[in-house]
């Protein structure tokens, strides 16, 4: 099993991506996010630089991932944390760059690590985490 974090969407398969989706959530689609990036809607000059997360098998095949962004501010969230990243600041400490693992721009809900029907789910949390907690604190994000 590989993890690697991935700077745009145009660098996943479209149909391996879609192929985790199991069920008709549209802003998880390849192709919205691939149009947020195509049209100039996230990139990290305006804080949305893309950073997904995939997972592929011994075989190269994707069985899971997270649509991921790592933020430079908090525009486009529904996450009003501007108290937050204030009281960081007044503290000496930096809330910036932050991920998140989220649809830009939408309230939507639904789920945001995707999982091939046929994976151990928990297995693959459990990995996700720990990958995550360690890369997180390498990049002091």
């Amino acid at each position: 099993m590989q993890i690697q974090l991935v700077r745009s969407i145009l660098d996943i398969p479209a149909e391996a991506w879609d192929k985790l989706l199991q069920s008709d959530h549209i802003f998880l689609r390849h192709s919205f996010l691939q149009g947020l990036e195509q049209t100039g809607c996230v990139h990290a000059e305006i804080g949305w630089q893309p950073l997904h997360l995939t997972v592929t098998d011994t075989q190269g095949a994707l069985i899971a991932a997270m649509p991921m962004y790592l933020k430079f501010n908090s525009f486009g969230e529904f996450v009003f944390d501007w108290s937050w990243a204030e009281a960081y600041q007044q503290q000496g400490l930096n809330y910036y760059p932050k991920l998140v693992s989220a649809v830009p721009f939408t309230p939507a809900q639904g789920p945001r690590i995707l999982f091939h029907p046929e994976t151990d789910e928990n297995q693959l949390v459990a990995t996700i985490s720990q990958f995550l907690q360690e890369w997180c604190s390498r990049q002091k994000v």
